[in-house]
């Protein structure tokens, strides 16, 4: 599950964006 957090070798910040926005969804 996505968290506040950012994870330390993220592949991209669209992907960390998408992570957030299905785990607020």
């Amino acid at each position: 599950m996505a968290t506040l957090t950012v994870p330390p070798a993220p592949t991209s910040p669209q992907q960390d964006a998408i992570e957030l926005y299905r785990a607020f969804k």
